[in-house]
């Protein structure tokens, strides 16, 4: 029993009061700068032009609210917002909430408006700062905005070997994950996908996918809104599309005369997200490398410029110090990766960085000003041709290869959870399927593990957190590389992992904390290691090791909110089958790896949900989950979880209470500010108050 508090009070009886926030002035010098939120709103919809509607046959304009969050997490939501509104109309909505929860003058919106635009490539922009153009450029993979045509290939006694091997009968039954719209049309079905947004899902019938998919393109308004009086983390708003009751205020139909029902329904879709720009309360990467500017370079540079898409895989994104100098001292900045240090090698007492433990750190323009909050970028170091490979395809808002940023690093570690599930999401989504696709795998646990990753164990599933038995390696090698040869080793952890059963059996990756070395025999061991399995709370991202540049360029660090086991729905057998010798027996048969077996048997495809507190800024796809699969024919290249661990010494609570500048007085709510120090949060500096 317990009392459970309002937003803003706290205390075993809810009788504390917390004081408002601010940013901490001592923060502030002259590189540092602070992360505010800015979000992106989006009001969509699949027709060719941008015509919302009330879903009345009047065909009056269509409304929507947005629900905004402050820092205590109360939500407050605006008075109505006509669809297509300027962003005059949208920042008035917000700024007229009561209380001055959004402080008047402190928004600035950015409006992008297209009719009838590819999602993955139509929506751009530019932004004048300063008198400076930056680029925006919306690369989208939203499943909500795909119609799939629903064949009748559910014949479930074909003998048709296409039929079978491609899976067209479990498609033409409708994907489970689908949701049926009044028009009879399948929609929002992550199946169909391909990665990054680059390329439309597969309108042929025999690779795998099987059913083909209509509309590449959507029309509608996204408003980019930076919220510089709101510090710190904030709740994601929401857009409200329901504002009579169950009646959607916010439709995009077409009525003929006399008819009470629309004779086109397009779809209306909503999204908010966050590209690389989310608010915090905490600097977790609060190191700066002092005397070293990098820039972003890489054949993906051309005269002076680094191009706007990231869809060619073969160009090189590379981070790329003043000169052989800083490119030392960044060396020491990086420090440790792999969260322990009795591994580091050279001088300057670091981790390379690899696919399983990148160095994480933070971009800041070196000239810029308070409110660039900075983006997060994952390196490893190639020591073949002594450079900093970039593993997400970020580029400089103005596109300037010249464009120089100061470097923070931390102690936390960045860690792939494992090897063998993969995440896929679309584009604007708070829920994450992870998955492991070669579950058909014989022996061993392979064939019982479904892609789950969290700590919890019970009683069918403990094997996946059991305890990896590590035998000793030679001192030699230094740093993780992925073996050649096709095997599942990799040359710093899993080449000395004992098999538990058979090599696809390490499912959740060890995190080594001590190595033991014996001089004299030339070996080590390990002396302390945990699985790297996700609680609620953690803080996660996703990456392609494979394909760098199918990853989000803005990176997002996202917080498990909850990990939930969902109901079976669907089998990785017929994404990944490998055509009729996958299918050993008649379809009538029920053993094992046969038809029969396969389309009766529970599903497994989208059991295993991680729900965050952000919404994706990026589309991914189901993926081949050998990390020497090339299969671009049906399987892409797949997307990883990775878990962010800071560290103390590198995190700094800027945005606090009294702004770490007062003392909060608990039964009032108020800020009793240190001298030199005023305003609502002490978040002001002031010589003339000692």
């Amino acid at each position: 029993m317990g009392c459970e508090c309002d937003a803003g009070y706290f205390g075993a009886d809810c009788s504390e009061r917390k004081c408002k926030v601010g940013v901490d002035p001592l923060y502030l010098d002259d590189s540092s700068t602070v992360k505010y939120s800015i979000f992106d709103f989006a009001t969509l919809t699949t027709a060719a032009t941008a015509d919302f509607d009330n879903g009345h046959p009047d065909q009056g304009p269509g409304y929507f609210a947005i629900r905004f969050f402050d820092h205590t997490g109360e939500d407050w939501i605006t008075s109505p917002i006509v669809a297509g509104a300027s962003c005059a109309q949208v920042t008035a909505a917000l700024e007229s909430l009561p209380n001055e929860v959004i402080p008047e003058g402190t928004l600035e919106c950015l409006l992008t408006s297209k009719d009838d635009a590819a999602e993955n490539t139509g929506w751009t922009n530019t932004e004048t700062i300063d008198g400076k153009s930056y680029e925006i450029n919306y690369r989208m993979s939203i499943w909500d905005a795909y119609i799939y045509r629903d064949t009748d290939l559910n014949d479930m006694t074909t003998t048709d070997a296409a039929i079978q091997n491609g899976a067209e009968w479990l498609h033409g039954m409708r994907d489970p994950l689908s949701k049926q719209t009044e028009l009879g049309n399948s929609v929002y079905s992550p199946l169909m996908w391909a990665p990054g947004s680059f390329s439309n899902p597969s309108v042929t019938a025999t690779d795998g996918t099987g059913v083909a998919a209509t509309n590449g393109k959507i029309s509608g308004h996204i408003y980019r809104i930076k919220f510089l009086g709101n510090p710190g983390k904030l709740r994601e708003p929401e857009i409200i599309t329901h504002l009579d009751g169950k009646r959607p205020s916010l439709m995009s139909t077409v009525f003929t005369i006399g008819s009470k029902r629309p004779s086109t329904t397009a779809a209306v879709i909503t999204k908010v997200w966050t590209d690389g720009q989310q608010g915090e309360d905490k600097d977790y990467f609060a190191d700066h490398c002092d005397g070293v500017t990098v820039t972003i370079g890489g054949d993906i540079v051309a005269n002076g410029e680094i191009s706007s898409t990231n869809i060619d895989n073969s160009k090189v994104y590379e981070l790329v110090p003043g000169n052989s100098a800083q490119t030392d001292l960044l060396k020491k900045c990086l420090g440790d990766s792999d969260a322990t240090s009795t591994n580091n090698v050279e001088i300057y007492d670091w981790d390379y960085g690899s696919d399983d433990y990148p160095h994480l750190l933070k971009l800041v323009r070196s000239v810029t000003s308070f409110t660039d909050g900075g983006y997060y970028v994952a390196v490893k170091w190639d020591n073949v041709n002594s450079k900093f490979l970039m593993l997400n395809p970020f580029r400089p808002p103005d596109s300037v290869a010249t464009d120089a940023y100061e470097v923070y690093t931390t102690k936390g570690t960045l860690s792939r959870v494992s090897r063998l599930a993969q995440a896929v999401h679309g584009f604007g989504q708070k829920s994450v399927y992870t998955t492991h696709t070669k579950s058909d795998v014989v022996g061993g646990q392979a064939s019982k593990w479904d892609g789950d990753l969290s700590c919890e164990v019970g009683d069918n599933n403990g094997f996946r957190l059991t305890a990896s038995t590590f035998t000793a390696a030679a001192t030699t090698v230094s740093q993780e590389v992925a073996s050649t040869d096709g095997s599942d080793k990799l040359a710093l952890i899993n080449s000395n992992l004992a098999d538990n059963g058979n090599s696809r059996d390490v499912f959740i990756n060890d995190v080594v904390t001590e190595w033991t070395y014996n001089y004299d025999d030339g070996e080590r061991t390990v002396a302390k290691a945990y699985k790297n399995c996700l609680n609620k709370t953690d803080i996660i991202t996703f990456i392609n090791t494979a394909n760098v540049n199918f990853n989000a360029p803005n990176m997002n660090l996202y917080t498990v909110t909850r990990l939930v086991k969902d109901k079976s729905l669907f089998s990785n057998f017929h994404r990944y089958g490998d055509g009729a010798t996958d299918v050993a027996d008649a379809a009538g048969s029920m053993e094992k790896g046969t038809l029969a077996y396969e389309r009766h048997r529970g599903m497994e495809f989208g059991t295993n949900v991680i729900n965050i507190d952000l919404s994706t800024n990026w589309g991914t796809v189901l993926g081949a989950s050998d990390l020497t699969s090339t299969d671009t024919s049906k399987d892409a290249s797949p997307f990883y979880v990775y878990k962010f661990v800071p560290h103390a010494d590198s995190t700094y609570e800027y945005v606090a209470e009294c702004s770490n500048r007062g003392l909060c007085d608990r039964d009032s709510g108020v800020c009793g500010c240190f001298a030199g120090y005023t305003g609502d949060s002490c978040e002001e500096q002031s010589s003339l108050a000692l």
